[in-house]
């Protein structure tokens, strides 16, 4: 687990109580001064200096910021106005005074009252901690006056003397102690330095001012804050509050262990209730999730700009930077580039305008649905039936090529013998100059310009006659003894359906309603797809054909790019393989949600058995574990140990042999 470490823990800096600067000024100097030592304890933990001279103190109270001032005037009658400041000012000080200036007691918020009792009661429990007992002794030390009550204006009488009066103090707001006897007259020593510790450590803050239980780190303890009753070794942490609750190592900034902190608190984990999800992990695509704290979800793995539809995007195939909305020229592979949901629109193979035929097979002008092999040619200027030539067959051109179409006057322009100007043949029955007589001797009756003998097969109709042209009507138009042929009647091709039937082409005997649909560009079931049901057509609409690589065209679920399903037996993606694991890099069927420790090895994973090649390849958390016998290379390493199992293989062995039994293991589940 990560923490931010704190300066207080570090040491860098320390608890208030650690930095006690103490002013001791005692007028007179005895060995049996006890609060000399009880000072004396605190030799490390507070700086201390001691002067006997007053005025020499003073002078430093005045230039000097002490933490704490003990002022023991015990001698001769001495005012300290610097004291009094000091005090005023809100310092700390413990003042004995024998004196009783006046000024001092005013400071300290007392007056004086009765002389030397002989023993005092603690009644304030902060004074008694480490007493034996509460009644403490004085002896005479000799002065003529060593002990005086007195009464607190303001504050906490902390113990009583034997006359009734104050015999300790605490005024100022809990700053100032007042004891009303001289420094060594309590006659347990012991008890004398154990009372005078407490006064300090009330005012200083002590060796566990927060009364936690636990001491300072000044003190030799381990508490981190001893200001802070909720920070100590037997806390529990809080994590993120920039703390160190339990004062081992700082806040608690990972939870999840995965060695990176939250985020949250200037970290890079971007969840840390998740030890998967961590920086510079292997991102899982189209989870939702953001494995590697990048920011987002993996959601374009080709990386063209375009996210796939499985997620909200509009890439129809994330495996392929060269297929997403946006490409402007689609190209004849079968493949639905531009991910519009239709594949090779405007190619060579596609059916742009739906009559039945793509470029492949024969139409000359895919942009027109009247244009295609087998249409029907009308006068427009265009060749509609594909055939090269424009016109054919209408008024507009010159079909038996005597230089004159029926605009021009070719009266039957299937005979290059008839036309205008030319030369009338008596006695042929036919009107060779197109002026509308026939020659003398034969009758025209219906003034077609064929007479019976000229091969008008119904002199009475004027639209039959030799080279007529055929209608669908049930008439034999051209006289040539075949009803209705090249009309949407007649099955032109034999293959046993007229156009009005169904055959979409009835030039062509392959081509039908009960034609077999082949790979050829062509309509040939007439049903209006182009090659249905053949490799180059996507039949299930998924935008692959089985040409592009489509392994199941009738499934829209099932195509190169698709996201493996593991569990449904189906190779959804079209790769060859069944079921692998989505994020599985290395296709030796594990990710590394499902304990694969490198990912990028197929030679790693928690299905392999350990082999010695410096590798933890069964990811059990040991590199070679049985090999620490022989290296590789079959040299022993000195060892006695039994050999057996991994650690016997080496050249000596059968070399490479050792792998092929691991050929066997590396396949994917």
């Amino acid at each position: 687990m990560i923490r931010i470490v704190s300066l207080l823990a570090l040491g860098a800096i320390s608890a208030p109580v650690q930095a006690g600067t103490i002013l001791y000024c005692n007028d007179y100097n005895l060995a049996t001064d006890r609060m000399g030592l009880a000072l004396d304890t605190y030799a490390g933990i507070h700086a201390i200096t001691r002067l006997t001279n007053m005025s020499t103190c003073d002078s430093m109270i005045g230039s000097g910021s002490w933490d704490l001032v003990i002022y023991a005037v015990q001698n001769m009658p001495h005012s300290s106005a610097q004291l009094n400041s000091h005090v005023s000012g809100g310092g700390a000080a413990i003042m004995q005074d024998w004196t009783t200036d006046s000024a001092r007691a005013s400071a300290f918020g007392i007056s004086w009252s009765s002389t030397n009792f002989y023993s005092l009661t603690v009644t304030d429990s902060r004074l008694t901690a480490g007493l034996g007992t509460t009644t403490l002794s004085l002896s005479p030390p000799g002065w003529g006056v060593f002990s005086r009550s007195f009464s607190v204006y303001s504050g906490d009488s902390m113990a009583s003397s034997s006359y009734g009066g104050s015999a300790i103090g605490l005024t100022n707001g809990g700053r100032t102690i007042i004891n009303g006897f001289l420094t060594d007259t309590i006659s347990d020593t012991s008890a004398a330095v154990t009372l005078y510790q407490n006064e300090i450590d009330l005012l200083l803050g002590g060796c566990d001012a927060d009364e936690d239980g636990y001491e300072a780190y000044g003190c030799g303890g381990d508490d981190c804050d001893d200001e802070d009753a909720w920070v100590h070794p037997g806390a529990v942490e809080t994590p993120y509050d920039g703390i160190d609750n339990d004062c081992l190592d700082g806040d608690a900034v990972d939870l999840d262990g995965d060695g990176f902190a939250w985020e949250g608190v200037g970290g890079l984990d971007c969840d840390d209730g998740d030890a998967s999800i961590r920086p510079f992990v292997t991102e899982v695509p189209y989870d939702g999730i953001d494995n590697n704290c990048d920011g987002e979800d993996l959601t374009d793995m080709d990386g063209d700009g375009h996210d796939w539809v499985g997620v909200g995007g509009d890439d129809c195939a994330d495996a392929d930077a060269s297929v997403h909305p946006g490409v402007t020229e689609e190209s004849g592979d079968g493949v639905d580039e531009d991910c519009d949901g239709t594949v090779d629109e405007e190619t060579d193979v596609y059916d742009d305008d739906g009559d039945g035929y793509t470029e492949v097979g024969g139409d000359c002008d895919d942009a027109d649905s009247g244009a295609h092999p087998g249409a029907e040619e009308t006068w427009d200027g265009v060749d509609e039936d594909c055939d090269g030539l424009i016109d054919e067959g209408t008024v507009a051109s010159d079909d038996d090529g005597d230089g004159y179409t029926e605009l021009d006057g070719d009266c039957a322009d299937s005979d290059a013998s008839v036309s205008p100007g030319m030369e009338e043949v008596f006695g042929d029955g036919i009107d060779n100059d197109c002026d509308g007589e026939v020659d003398s001797g034969a009758v025209d009756d219906d003034g077609d310009g064929y007479t019976f003998e000229a091969g008008d097969c119904d002199d009475s109709d004027p639209g039959s006659y030799p080279g007529a042209p055929e209608e669908a009507d049930t008439v034999d138009n051209d006289c040539d003894g075949v009803v209705d042929e090249g009309t949407s009647l007649s099955d032109d091709d034999g293959d046993g359906l007229s156009e009005a039937e169904g055959d979409c082409n009835d030039d062509d005997p392959g081509i039908g309603p009960e034609s077999a649909e082949s790979m050829d560009g062509v309509d040939n079931d007439c049903d209006g797809d182009v090659d249905e049901g053949t490799d180059s057509y996507d039949d299930d609409g998924d935008g692959f054909s089985e040409e592009a690589g489509d392994c199941d065209d009738e499934s829209d679920l099932t195509f190169p790019g698709a996201e493996e399903d593991p569990d449904n037996g189906i190779d959804d993606d079209c790769d060859g393989d069944v079921d692998e694991v989505a994020g599985d890099v290395d296709g030796d069927g594990y990710s590394v949600e499902e304990g694969d420790c490198d990912d990028e090895s197929g030679w790693v994973n928690p299905g392999l058995g350990e082999m010695c090649d410096g590798l933890d390849n069964n990811c059990d958390g040991v590199i070679d574990e049985g090999c620490d016998d022989i290296t590789l290379d079959g040299e022993s390493t000195g060892t006695t140990a039994p050999k057996g199992g991994c650690s016997a293989l080496g050249r000596s062995s059968g070399g490479w042999v050792w792998l092929l039994p691991l050929l066997a293991v590396l396949r994917r589940r």
